[in-house]
């Protein structure tokens, strides 16, 4: 092949755009003819300077239509037409100058949150399949949007997971963000690989802060996939670089509710004490006492024979469906009584009452009237009232109870046939003294609806629960204690939610803040398992409760 069938063959290759081809084939040729005149030399010369010329044109082209892009984007932005905004973005060539690359990262992050905020999860979803792009800095805004893993933003939720993933190179902060919402939803896949990056960062740097955080994510990572041992080992290496973390002591320990050991669950909590500070881990540590209290007492094998009912009821005229049933009526509070009382076993006894909030309005006496009469028939104490709001009507309702069960019911529920016995729900009380809590579920116990933590450990299934990360007021039992020593030093006096929904505010909300405050410091892997809250049945079981008024 002489020299103008190789320069005719690169200019052919340049023209198709295989410019890196091209190059190889003038360079070859330049070294086949090096030898002969110094003028076929710089002929080849002079077309490598050719090719180099034509690919910067080009490359200023591209930048020129990308810089048009973005700032297009922008404009329709300003619009509100994000769909079109979405379209544009995806034509960027990605071959820009670091600072057009800046304005591509920023604008796709300010479209991932503003779609985020509109909950329009179908453009998100197409704009996260669309290109790799860091997304720290929105990170917590979009979690946040969608750890609530509802059917219809579970996929996006993965896929922002995994975008993000892909995304975060080496980036310590992100991957360890990552990592935690991960274990917050049990994405036990995007949890192990984060955290395995982390630890691949922390010991190329050498930075022992960043060792600790490592070793801890990696712990929580493994303690979510059931794999105890490496859970284990996680932890001890994070008490070797520093003995007085917490976290650590109290990683250890919720394995050691895992095994059932709980005499090692006591000496890691004592450990985990003598570092406690602030007032929300000074009120779990208050709880744990009381769980190690419960956990070495002779009577853990007893059967409680006294149960505590606790209704709410207020004089709604807000049910979306079953009027025939709903105050002034007292239909709703009669299936309950009913349906709960044919729960109750020989052996055990129920004392009963229900709580009436009362509202100043004919509509209201009418109600307080009927309730009256139902309740003096049904031997059930009526406690009645005005204008309390729930957290003050269960203050009330705790402080008449003596016994360690208390069934909690809201007058909108019905309990459906599949509902256990209460003598079973107290049966795991008494097998499982680290558990405080039992919702029993008037949704399907799934991950991707408001039990977003929804998980099970081998030991949960063999007791047929749940663990879930959040409080709700929805049908329930708890042990008296968890609400002594956990619930009213939250709510007793924290009005802030009072009046809210509709006077029915103030549990939940007070009680969720705290659990999420805790679940932010100590992994929600390891809060969720030492509040010990639970749901009744296993993972995919229908619902046992309906609710009536939506």
């Amino acid at each position: 092949m002489n020299r103008f069938n190789i320069i005719a063959w690169a200019q052919f290759l340049s023209e198709t755009g295989l410019f890196s081809q091209a190059e190889v084939v003038l360079r070859l040729g330049r070294s086949k003819w090096s030898c002969s005149s110094s003028n076929d030399t710089s002929f080849f010369e002079n077309e490598l300077t050719r090719l180099c010329l034509q690919k910067q044109m080009l490359s200023d082209v591209r930048k020129d239509a990308d810089r048009c892009v973005v700032a297009r984007a922008q404009i329709l932005l300003t619009e509100n037409k994000i769909h079109d905004a979405i379209e544009l973005l995806t034509t960027l060539s990605f071959s820009t100058l670091p600072s057009d690359r800046r304005s591509a990262i920023s604008l796709y992050q300010f479209l991932v949150k503003e779609l985020t905020e509109r909950k329009r999860y179908d453009e998100l979803k197409d704009l996260l399949f669309s290109k790799t792009y860091p997304l720290g800095p929105v990170f917590d805004l979009v979690h946040q949007a969608l750890i609530l893993g509802f059917l219809d933003v579970q996929n996006v939720r993965r896929r922002f997971y995994f975008q993000t993933l892909e995304g975060a190179g080496k980036d310590f902060s992100t991957l360890l963000k990552l990592s935690a919402a991960a274990c917050a939803v049990n994405a036990r896949d995007i949890a192990l690989e984060s955290s395995d990056r982390l630890l691949t960062i922390a010991n190329y740097s050498g930075d022992s802060s960043e060792m600790m955080e490592a070793h801890l994510s990696y712990g929580h990572a493994h303690l979510s996939a059931g794999a105890l041992e490496f859970a284990k080992k996680s932890y001890n290496c994070a008490l070797s670089i520093s003995n007085d973390d917490v976290r650590a002591w109290l990683g250890l320990a919720v394995i050691s509710l895992e095994e059932e050991n709980y005499v090692s669950f006591a000496k890691y909590v004592e450990y985990a004490s003598k570092q406690i500070k602030g007032p929300e881990l000074t009120l779990l540590f208050q709880l744990l006492c009381c769980s190690i209290e419960i956990m070495g007492s002779s009577k853990i094998g007893m059967l409680e024979n006294q149960i505590s009912l606790l209704m709410f009821s207020h004089p709604t005229e807000r049910m979306k469906h079953n009027h025939e049933i709903a105050p002034p009526q007292t239909v709703m509070i009669e299936h309950i009584l009913e349906e709960v009382t044919k729960r109750v076993s020989k052996h055990q006894k129920m004392k009963k009452y229900l709580l009436y909030d009362h509202r100043d309005s004919e509509f209201s006496c009418r109600y307080k009237e009927n309730l009256y009469i139902l309740c003096s028939n049904s031997g059930v104490d009526l406690i009645t009232n005005t204008n309390n709001g729930l957290r003050r009507q269960w203050l009330d309702g705790f402080s008449r109870l003596d016994g360690e069960f208390v069934l909690i019911i809201e007058q909108d529920h019905e309990l459906l046939p599949t509902c256990p016995d209460w003598g079973q729900i107290i049966d795991v009380f008494r097998k499982r003294p680290d558990i405080n809590y039992i919702k029993i579920n008037r949704d399907p116990t799934l991950p991707e609806q408001f039990d977003f933590f929804a998980c099970q450990s081998l030991l949960d299934y063999k007791t047929n629960v749940t663990k879930t990360g959040l409080f709700s007021n929805t049908p329930h039992m708890m042990r008296r204690s968890f609400f002594e020593n956990f619930i009213r030093p939250i709510v007793e006096d924290n009005r802030v939610f009072d009046g809210g929904n509709g006077g029915a505010a103030g549990i939940e909300e007070n009680v969720n803040i705290v659990i999420k405050h805790l679940a932010d410091f100590l992994g929600w892997q390891v809060a969720a398992r030492l509040l010990g809250l639970t749901i009744w049945g296993n993972i995919g079981e229908k619902a046992v409760v309906r609710h009536l008024g939506y």
